[in-house]
Formats: C-alpha cells, structure tokens, sequence
C-alpha cells in the first residue's frame, strides 16, 4: 500500500495499531521529527500524510519519510518483499547521512531510495 492508503485508514482496524506510534520511536536514531505547526512529536500517521509538514525537512527528505513509512507498515502488517528491520536498516541511514550502503557496497542516495521505496509499492510513478 502506497503512504496515500496508509494515510486514508484502509484498512481502518489496523489503523488503530500503529497510526499513534512515534516514527522517531520505530527509526530509532533518526532526527527528531515534529509536526511544524503543533510541535508535537511526528507520529506514523504524520509520516504517512501528504498535508502534514513536518519541520524544516526538506522536499525528499520528507519523500523518503513517507515512503519509509509506508514500506514499513507494508512489511509489519502485509504480504511485502522485505521485512520491517530491512526497511529501518534502509530508510535511517538515508535520513541520517543522506544516504544507504547497500551489502555489496552499492551507495544509494535519498533519491534512489525513495524510488526504490516506491517501486516495492508498484508506484514508482508516486512522487515524480
């Protein structure tokens, strides 16, 4: 599911779970993300919407947020090619030094992240 989907409650049950959840208590390690207008600590649903802004993040930063996001509730709640560790182990490098060292050394940068984020979820066309 796209971070659109997690964002509109489909499905509503398991909404409940996780939209609460601190993202920077899931991406432990990752700056601390709040949402600019209350302050507030940034939760998954935060993380999943489109119209939430999250403080000074920038625009891919806040891509791969959402994208991480939603690959991560895709791994912890459906049928998904990696698992929710593989998404944290990709996702807080990225928005921690900008970008992912893949196991045989390839380095991705925020935006080939966020593509390939996107692609698991068959919307690569997502964020162009």
């Amino acid at each position: 599911m796209t971070p659109e989907a997690w964002a509109g409650g489909d499905p509503p049950a398991e909404r409940e779970r996780w939209a609460d959840a601190h993202f920077n208590s899931v991406f432990k390690g990752t700056p601390p993300y709040s949402v600019e207008e209350s302050g507030d600590p940034a939760t998954m649903l935060d993380a999943v919407s489109q119209d939430v802004r999250l403080g000074s993040v920038g625009d891919m930063e806040r891509q791969v947020i959402r994208l991480g996001a939603a690959a991560y509730l895709n791994a912890e709640y459906l049928v998904y090619p990696m698992t929710p560790q593989t998404v944290i182990e990709m996702v807080r490098p990225t928005l921690v030094d900008g970008q992912y060292i893949t196991q045989s050394g390839d380095v991705l940068n925020a935006e080939q992240v966020k593509d390939f984020l996107g692609n698991t979820m068959e919307a690569p066309g997502f964020f162009a």
